[in-house]
């Protein structure tokens, strides 16, 4: 499900946001500085998912992963502190989701409840302005259920850290409008795991940023009693609060 032509154009775009040259600006003061972010993301996903012996059909293109009417519950957040040269970082999904979806004589029905959990640390070298060397682990914790009726039914627990390696870019232009690029794999826990984000920024005070992007995410994941395949993807806003 993550082919090679889409970790190709995720790792150009970041390279091409990376590699950009602009004009010197002065370095930051030597102070703690600080980013939170809730944000939304309205994902679709594709793929493939077998959990403890039972194969489901393959999700169908453009699925909405978060529509409302399926969800139980779902946080996302995002935390930055910066100072000088380093960065730390974290990221939080949470979801708790259930669907059925009848395929002709059959419904298949599936159950997903578990979060995403990324912490990261970010090194800007010195002669780089807007741009970060980022590493870190990104943690799976998920419960499957996966029902055939009729049919099997079956129930397993996902849960894998992977390191992470990455690189990500920031420039804000004017004060006001800015862009904000990241891309990074991991592998370990996981076959792979691909993220990717492109966002445009708006800032309306030195506090308040909008943001507003998308986000690509794919899991390739296989043990002897779980299967995903996944590729989640789709449109974020967020508020950025900084101090």
């Amino acid at each position: 499900m993550i082919t090679y032509h889409r970790l190709l154009a995720v790792l150009t775009l970041t390279i091409a946001c990376s590699g950009a040259s602009y004009a010197e600006t002065p370095a930051a003061a030597d102070e703690w500085q600080f980013q939170l972010t809730p944000y939304i993301w309205l994902a679709g996903i594709t793929g493939d998912m077998a959990s403890d012996g039972v194969d489901l059909p393959p999700i169908n293109p453009g699925y909405s992963f978060f529509s409302l009417d399926n969800l139980d519950g779902v946080a996302f957040l995002s935390f930055a502190a910066t100072k000088g040269q380093w960065s730390i970082q974290s990221d939080l999904v949470f979801v708790s989701f259930a669907d059925t979806i009848p395929i002709g004589a059959v419904d298949a029905a599936w159950d997903l409840d578990g979060g995403i959990l990324e912490l990261s640390a970010g090194y800007r070298p010195a002669s780089w302005q807007h741009t970060k060397l980022i590493f870190g682990v990104r943690g799976v914790d998920l419960s499957v259920d996966a029902v055939l009726t009729p049919g099997p039914a079956g129930s397993s627990d996902v849960s894998f850290v992977d390191p992470i390696i990455g690189v990500s870019h920031q420039q804000v232009f004017d004060n006001k409008w800015g862009v904000y690029a990241r891309g990074d794999i991991g592998s370990g826990g996981s076959d792979v795991m691909v993220n990717a984000e492109l966002a445009g920024t708006y800032q309306f005070t030195d506090t308040f940023t909008l943001m507003f992007g998308y986000r690509y995410l794919g899991i390739e994941f296989e043990d002897s009693e779980t299967l995903l395949d996944l590729a989640v993807y789709g449109y974020t806003i967020g508020f950025q609060f900084a101090w």
